[in-house]
């Protein structure tokens, strides 16, 4: 059946889709820790479903290293490693930065006072020192900008490296905005990037989003 354009037609999950998303989530919130076991027989008893739709969901999640196998054929948590949080940082760095250029040249005032209020949401955040709070408006404020790029497969993306890297910002053993300075700097970073987006100041912005991504990682204690 046709659609007019710009109207989507939903369409309902599968079965698998649902556990895939619902344990991918568990993962991304750290609710599950990275090398704990994940058991087919559990995921099909929470679900009451049969073993397909979850074995189709840990294959999924297993292509795309958020679950991995060892040599029993056990199913863990994917732990990841420091060098490859650092890989992780400099691919969605490069992207970000091309996003963020491209959206001071298409930007509407309807999306510039959204951002506005995100950064000033921010901001309160900063002030309370709500680590936890502060960094889900910074990758929401990541986020809005990647939907205006008009690009889905780029937002698609940047989409799933931030995902992963979310896991590495949320655990509970390395809080890296919780290091000295780098709260600060990202939130001045923010402050200076909604003044460059308002004055659609390309080199400013350019400048700012070289060191942007990643200054959490410096010095960081093995």
């Amino acid at each position: 059946m046709a659609t007019r354009q710009n109207e989507t037609l939903e369409l309902p999950k599968t079965i698998a889709e649902t556990i895939y998303l619902h344990l991918k989530k568990l993962i991304i919130k750290g609710e599950f820790k990275p090398n704990q076991r994940i058991t087919e027989k559990e995921i099909t008893n929470l679900f009451k479903v049969s073993s397909t739709p979850v074995r189709e969901a840990i294959q999924r999640l297993c292509s795309e290293k958020y679950l991995e196998r060892n040599d029993r054929k056990n199913v863990l948590v994917k732990s990841i490693p420091y060098e490859v949080v650092k890989e992780l940082y400099e691919i969605i760095r490069v992207l970000d930065s091309y996003v963020f250029i491209k959206c001071v040249l298409i930007i509407s005032d309807k999306e510039k006072n959204e951002l506005k209020g995100l950064t000033e949401e921010l901001s309160k955040y900063y002030e309370k020192n709500d680590v936890e709070n502060f960094i889900k408006i910074n990758l929401k404020i990541h986020d809005r900008i990647w939907q205006n790029s008009e690009n889905g497969y780029l937002y698609e993306t940047l989409h799933q490296l931030l995902e992963k890297i979310e896991i590495h910002l949320m655990r509970e053993d390395y809080l890296p905005f919780k290091k000295p300075g780098v709260l600060k700097k990202s939130h001045e970073d923010h402050l200076q990037m909604m003044k460059a987006i308002e004055n659609r100041d390309l080199k400013i912005l350019e400048k700012i989003m070289q060191t942007h991504w990643g200054q959490e990682l410096i010095d960081k204690k093995e």
